[in-house]
Order: C-alpha cells, then structure tokens, then sequence
C-alpha cells in the first residue's frame, strides 16, 4: 500500500527547474520592475482608482478618515481582489 501510494506521489512530481545565477538575476529585475510600476501608479491614481496586475486581479486605492479627539486622520486603503483564475489555481 505504501509502494503505491510513493509511486503516486512520484508520478505527480513536476520536473524541478535549476536556478542559475542568471534567472535569479532576471527574476530579481523583474520583481523590481513590477514593483516600482505598481508603485507608481498607486501615487498617480486617485481616490477609488483600480490598477489591474495582469491576470491576478486589481488593487484598488480607497481614502480613509479616522477621528478621534485629537483631530481628524486621513489614510490610503489599498485592497486587492484576486481574480477568478487566481483563485481556481490557489484552490487546487
């Protein structure tokens, strides 16, 4: 039983991608450029703007008020709605 159930599990094993020095440098890259482009578009975007991330879904930029005694204090929310195909894959 437990011979099956390791050839099951081997069967279902993706080959693993070896990372060179150089992929790690291009996902870096890559990683700041979408985060600098993000960013940039959560400072230029107004209140309620929505920034698509591809696929993935959106951020939405939202302004919000706190008071208390001391005095009124104003804030930016950012929320992301993950999309339909985002969540079918993190489900599986």
């Amino acid at each position: 039983m437990l011979k099956n159930r390791t050839n099951i599990l081997s069967a279902k094993i993706k080959k693993v991608v070896k990372k060179s020095p150089n992929n790690q440098s291009q996902i870096k890259q890559a990683y700041e450029l979408v985060a600098k482009d993000l960013l940039t578009n959560l400072k230029k975007g107004k209140d309620g703007a929505k920034i698509k991330l591809g696929d993935l879904g959106t951020f939405q930029k939202k302004l919000s008020r706190v008071t208390n005694s001391f005095g009124v204090y104003r804030y930016y929310r950012i929320n992301f709605s993950a999309s339909s195909l985002l969540k079918k894959e993190l489900d599986k």
